[in-house]
């Protein structure tokens, strides 16, 4: 029996590999696959549904030895269509009949993520941990992912890494594309496992090369990732909201404005700024746009000819509008008429024009003739291979966003066995997967929060975390420290905000060692331990006022440093090279620290009163004078008096009484004027 096993388990193994060398003929060097499909066949965004996120389709083979599929495939795509339909009593009752009666994996699968998510039945924590349980036990990969995520972030569980990651790698190995992107994050940063580049670079190899795939196809979106702090401080500060600015573009292309129309084209073209992609809507606007002479318009009709989006396929029609584009030396348009040259579609083949037409589109910054350009120096197509050139290029394109030129500098560099380049290869290959198919969720992530769904959203950027997104992980730390999840505390550890920004701070995040260092100074989930704070905020203090302040203060109050008020003023000084705006702000401490400064060093050292060294620990922020001779303290305390009714004394004290009573007057004043 374990023979059996075994065998069957070596057989999936080399058809496994069989695949992986497949992809790698297709994948690993990059030849110009960004455009070769495009007349090949006629990929349709009416003909072509993008499968919902976390819906699998891994566990097919192994759903087919259990079950005759057939109806049952028919009867769950029959419940799925009622659920959208919004039957929902209908429809999962034939899910659940399906699950419970027939056994069938992949409605099993989807109650079970149904019930973790919440994205169209309503959310029951309890019942998913049940059905994922059970169906772990029968090697669903799609159910150890999840089951792994739930003890990953103690969703209805107590948190236990050990059994986390044990499903992560049971799931990846059996080619989960989610827990593969997450095995390689984890293995990147060495997150609870040994950090390993290399390894990480096989996880993240194979969710690249099917995301690439996908965008070189053109049947994937793109979604923005929004931090909520950064669109919360726009709502605060008043800020146009996309929709506004959309709405005023839509008003002056209807009026006729030819540079809106364009805009409004491409908006609708690509889809952003929450408008879903729409092939009619941007032909059309192109079209207007056309009419009036617009040269990238008919770039982008050329586009939408040579690839069949939102029109039939035309390839003659394409090169029509192209060469119309190039008369006015339009960068689009030379790029894609670079592309028919290069493939000798409706023309002669001819690589060095292609090379001519790529080479000037490239001058004028266009990022797809940057990528097309430089995979010809890589592949020595129409020029010699100089791949130093094309890597350079490659970077251009990659740092204008291009997703293909980031996927394929990561493949060179591995390919190549460049030296050192480990860690950058890895970067590049994360950049590309983290715009699979799953960011979406950052849409309904986003949704749900803005209705005050907040555990609807906070499921999904737990999941989006979990993957490697910095954007998700800064998300989960703002919602839990903003408290408005204090209900989330049965299914959600208090200290896992900590645990965000540890990961933020991992991905260097700007700000997460001064969020760390906040976390111990005030004891927020842990122990109070100001050393851990003021190292933290030492960390933090190279690029950010704050840090630097609160560095000046710890040195001032001796609170987790050794008391030093040069040092204090030192930092202060600094916060005002960083950030000149905090002068009113920093005002009132460097006012204090001077008078501190003076009497630390004249009236202090003149009646024997000196400070005593902290302990190293340096608890408390107690700055308490030594022994002092009683005699001595009084006549400091009649200096101070004198000077305050005017009599006659050292000028030295009636100096620092006068900044005293300057600085209290100042503050009244301020007071006064702002109240």
């Amino acid at each position: 029996m374990w023979t059996q096993k075994l065998n069957f388990l070596l057989g999936k193994s080399k058809l496994w590999l069989r695949h992986r060398r497949r992809l790698s003929v297709l994948c690993i060097r990059p030849i110009m696959a960004y455009a070769s499909v495009a007349w090949a066949y006629n990929l349709s965004a009416e003909n072509y549904e993008e499968p919902q996120p976390l819906v699998s389709d891994s566990s097919t083979k192994f759903n087919n030895t259990f079950v005759n599929s057939g109806r049952c495939k028919q009867q769950f795509m029959q419940g799925l269509q009622l659920l959208k339909k919004k039957f929902i009593n209908e429809g999962l009752r034939i899910l659940t009949e399906l699950a419970e009666a027939k056994n069938y994996i992949p409605a099993s699968e989807f109650l079970a993520q149904e019930y973790l998510f919440g994205t169209i039945l309503e959310q029951n924590i309890s019942k998913a941990i049940f059905l994922l349980s059970s169906l772990a036990t029968k090697g669903s990969c799609r159910a150890q992912l999840l089951l792994g995520f739930c003890y990953s972030n103690g969703i209805g569980v107590r948190v236990d890494i050990e059994k986390a990651i044990i499903y992560y790698h049971l799931a990846a190995l059996a080619g989960d594309i989610y827990a593969t992107m997450i095995m390689g994050y984890r293995y990147k940063f060495g997150l609870n496992v040994e950090e390993n580049c290399e390894l990480s670079l096989k996880f993240y190899r194979r969710v690249a090369d099917k995301v690439a795939l996908d965008i070189k196809e053109k049947t994937i979106k793109l979604y923005e990732q929004v931090r909520i702090a950064d669109k919360m401080e726009k709502i605060k500060l008043g800020e146009s909201h996309d929709d506004e600015i959309i709405q005023y573009y839509l008003y002056q292309a209807d009026l006729g404005d030819v540079s809106s129309q364009v805009i409004i084209g491409r908006l609708f073209y690509y889809g952003s700024h929450g408008v879903d992609v729409n092939y009619e809507k941007a032909f059309e606007y192109f079209q207007k746009a056309a009419q009036l002479g617009n040269t990238q318009a008919k770039a982008f009709l050329g586009e939408m000819y040579l690839w069949g989006h939102g029109v039939l396929q035309d390839n003659k029609t394409a090169l029509k509008f192209f060469e119309e584009s190039v008369m006015e030396n339009d960068p689009t348009g030379l790029n894609n008429l670079g592309l028919m040259y290069l493939h000798g579609i409706e023309v002669k083949q001819d690589l060095n024009r292609a090379y001519e037409l790529f080479t000037s589109s490239e001058k004028q910054g266009h990022p797809q003739a940057q990528l097309n350009l430089g995979l010809m120096h890589y592949n020595g197509f129409g020029t010699s291979k100089n791949i130093p050139r094309a890597l350079n290029l490659l970077q251009k394109s990659a740092l204008s966003g291009n997703i293909l030129a980031q996927y394929n500098i990561a493949a060179i560099l591995q390919e190549e066995k460049v030296p050192f380049s480990c860690q950058l290869t890895s970067v590049y290959y994360k950049s590309v997967c983290e715009k699979g198919t799953w960011s979406r969720l950052f849409e309904e992530a986003l949704k749900a929060y803005e209705r005050k769904e907040y555990l609807l959203a906070m499921t999904r950027y737990l999941f989006l975390a979990e993957l490697g997104y910095e954007v998700a992980q800064h998300n989960v730390a703002h919602i839990l420290d903003s408290g408005i999840t204090t209900f989330l505390a049965p299914y959600i550890e208090s200290k896992y905000a900590l645990t965000s920004w540890f990961r933020l701070a991992i991905q260097e995040n700007p700000i997460a060692h001064l969020k760390i260092g906040d976390y111990f100074y005030y004891g927020k989930g842990v122990p109070v331990n100001y050393k851990k704070a003021a190292f933290y905020y030492q960390l933090a203090a190279s690029n950010n006022a704050q840090a630097m302040f609160n560095i000046g203060y710890m040195y001032e109050h001796g609170i987790g440093r050794p008391l030093d008020y040069h040092l204090a003023k030192r930092y202060y000084d600094m916060v005002l090279e960083i950030e000149p705006k905090a002068y009113a702000v920093i005002f009132i401490p460097r006012i204090i620290l001077q008078i501190k400064l003076y009497f630390s060093e004249q009236v202090f050292k003149k009646y024997g009163f000196q400070r005593k060294q902290k302990q190293e620990n340096y608890e408390k922020p107690k700055l308490v004078g030594g022994m002092v001779d009683e005699k001595k303290l009084n006549d400091l305390l009649g200096y101070v008096f004198n000077a305050a009714v005017g009599l006659d004394v050292d000028v030295d004290y009636i100096w620092i009484t006068l900044l005293v009573l300057s600085l209290t007057l100042l503050i009244r004043v301020r007071q006064i004027l702002f109240r």
